[in-house]
């Protein structure tokens, strides 16, 4: 629903470780340890990874060692960084080492949460107090900055133990210009969790800043264990013959408004933002869309993930009442010419290989997220359907795809996704009553009647001031406890506010067998009498149709419906048909909304799809 009050009220729709035994009681769903493994030797912050079953989410845990036939034991805290799936870390303490001892330790290892601990599993432990580092050999010939270069040896630690770095000293002579000395300590991070033989480094601009050339010297490990022994490596000669920046593949798919366009290479900058790093794209070609413009030397500033992966946002504003790309002037068509990478550091700039290349320019998809509000969820009691939630999401989400077939638009539940910048993220919130006291199915509460979908990020949901200045209503979204009004038999207390239906048969014919005996499990799994399985599956069907077909009519006001070609001040379609899903509340029966046998099938009507198709085409 969209409009001003008055047309609101038409519309009428719209750890500490310790010791000591733990003694657990049992959980219906019990917590198991599938697997629990260490790298070896093991020492003070050494990660345990345990894989699970049975964990609260939300809940801390812990790891219990028990040392057999004894009583002593020590409860590791869980280290939430190192969380993977199923997959926990539990970090080794000083304290923990003290009470289980050095050298090879067999423990019984149990989870805990909160009064619930699994079945014990053995573990067995290397345990030690140092851990002297050695280099074998380094990775060296053409390299580039920010990639990783692999060391050998034995002792690399992670970052939970203590650091390792790479101290590399020698003599730097760039492609063009004079030799300079270098010395750099360079982070050296494990290649796996489970291996102490094998580490990584990263170049930095630290060994001849941002330019090409030759690196002759020696590269030496040292090891701080968190404890604080210290112990360095023999020294390696090593030689790195430094390459230009260079990309390796762009997309070949089309490009969106607002979308992040990964480009794949080597050698970016920007990991040190203190020291002014990063890596410009400057593209050099032509664009060619309803006319053909010559672009020179256009800079983007690029996202860096790291120094084989930037990112640049495909920025956009309005330009002549349309939204255009920033970079490439226009909305849609085709990029043919280079992008080159400019590395930036301090004042100094950079540029290395240029790639020729086609970027394909697909215009505007609307990126719609649709968040379930803890109201929605416990509004669905009032139905029958408490349990239905899973089923009811993904169908709305369904049936949302359904009327909008052909439409670019991309749906999302509850998280939107990191391919997209917010500004081109739009939301919708389902809940449960009408904050607004109206009794109204929906309302879009976005400012204004936004003809040409100018506005990529609208929120229909939460309080808007803007949309309260005339007197319209501030709350928007979704209000799925409005629908009640439709029923006879058990309508909401007290008196039905101003937008509330009128009592159809159809609302108790559907949810009453529901509203009687609850949807069990088993039923929501098509388990159980053929006409009780139907019931269910009727209303299932109903409810989340009825939902979809509000979310779409409040989406298609946010998009600039109705009559797109219309006065500014018109929001529903002028004249009424069947099916026709822009109509005012008071023209859309409840069987046609809940998509009923022998009811229109609902649709954009007349210009309302011709608009949409023209503002988000595929």
């Amino acid at each position: 629903m969209k409009s001003a009050l008055s047309m609101v009220l038409l519309a009428l729709g719209a750890c500490s470780s310790g010791s000591g035994p733990i003694v657990a009681t049992p959980s219906s769903l019990p917590l198991v340890i599938l697997s629990v493994s260490s790298v070896s030797p093991a020492i003070e912050g050494t990660g345990l990874r345990v894989d699970t079953r049975g964990l609260d989410e939300n809940s801390p845990a812990f790891l219990q060692l028990k040392l057999p036939e004894t009583t002593e034991s020590v409860l590791l805290e869980e280290y939430p960084e190192g969380r993977v799936g199923s997959m926990r870390m539990f970090l080794l303490s000083r304290f923990s080492i003290e009470v289980l001892g050095l050298g090879n330790r067999t423990v019984d290892s149990i989870l805990v949460q909160g009064s619930s601990a699994s079945m014990p599993v053995p573990l067995t432990l290397d345990i030690a107090s140092s851990l002297p580092v050695i280099l074998g050999e380094a990775q060296d010939g053409a390299v580039h900055r920010e990639m990783p270069l692999v060391v050998r040896g034995d002792g690399i630690i992670s970052s939970t133990e203590g650091t390792v770095v790479a101290n590399i000293a020698g003599n730097f002579t760039p492609t063009a210009g004079a030799t300079v000395p270098v010395s750099a300590s360079l982070v050296v991070v494990p290649v796996s969790a489970e291996d102490r033989t094998r580490g990584t480094l990263r170049l930095t601009t630290a060994v001849g800043g941002i330019v090409p050339g030759e690196f002759l010297g020696t590269l030496q490990l040292v090891s701080t264990l968190k404890a604080g022994a210290q112990s360095a490596s023999g020294v390696l000669p090593v030689s790195f013959n430094i390459q230009p920046a260079s990309i390796l593949s762009v997309p070949t798919e089309p490009l969106y408004l607002g979308q992040r366009v990964p480009i794949l290479g080597l050698g970016f900058l920007g990991a040190s933002s203190s020291a002014g790093e990063a890596t410009l794209l400057q593209l050099q070609g032509t664009m060619t869309g309803e006319t053909t413009t010559t672009l020179n030397d256009v800079e983007i500033v690029s996202q860096f993930i790291d120094g084989g992966l930037v990112e640049f946002p495909l920025d956009f504003s309005i330009q002549n009442d349309a939204l255009v790309a920033n970079a490439f002037g226009t909305q849609r068509g085709t990029f043919d010419g280079t992008i080159t990478p400019i590395l930036v550091s301090g004042s100094g700039t950079e540029a290395g290989i240029s790639y020729k290349t086609q970027l394909l320019l697909g215009g505007v998809r609307q990126v719609a997220v649709i968040r379930f509000l803890p109201g929605f969820f416990s509004s669905l009691g009032a139905y029958g359907l408490s349990l239905s939630r899973d089923q009811l999401t993904s169908r709305i989400l369904d049936r949302l795809k359904e009327l909008y077939a052909g439409i670019n638009i991309e749906f999302h539940l509850e998280t939107p996704p990191d391919n997209f910048i917010p500004l081109a993220v739009s939301t919708l919130d389902i809940g449960g009553s009408d904050p607004n006291g109206l009794g109204a199915f929906g309302y879009d509460n976005t400012p204004g009647k936004d003809v040409g979908n100018l506005r990529l990020n609208d929120r229909i949901g939460g309080e808007n001031a803007a949309t309260q200045q005339d007197g319209s209503p501030g709350y928007g979204g979704v209000f799925i406890e409005s629908y009640l009004w439709w029923s006879s038999t058990s309508p909401p207390d007290g008196s039905p506010p101003p937008g509330a239906p009128e009592p159809d048969p159809l609302f108790d014919d559907v949810f009453d067998p529901l509203r009687e005996a609850p949807a069990t499990l088993d039923e929501l799994l098509g388990n159980g009498s053929p006409e009780r399985v139907a019931q269910v599956e009727r209303a299932i069907r109903g409810l989340s149709h009825l939902i979809a077909e509000t979310a779409a009519h409040e989406l298609g006001h946010s998009l600039g419906l109705a009559a797109p070609y219309g006065s500014t001040s018109v929001f529903h379609n002028p004249t009424p048909g069947d099916g026709c899903i822009m109509d005012s509340g008071i023209y859309r029966p409840l069987g046609e909304r809940m998509a009923e046998p022998e009811y229109p099938t609902t649709r954009f009507c007349g210009d309302n799809a011709q608009y949409l198709r023209d503002i988000l085409p595929l």
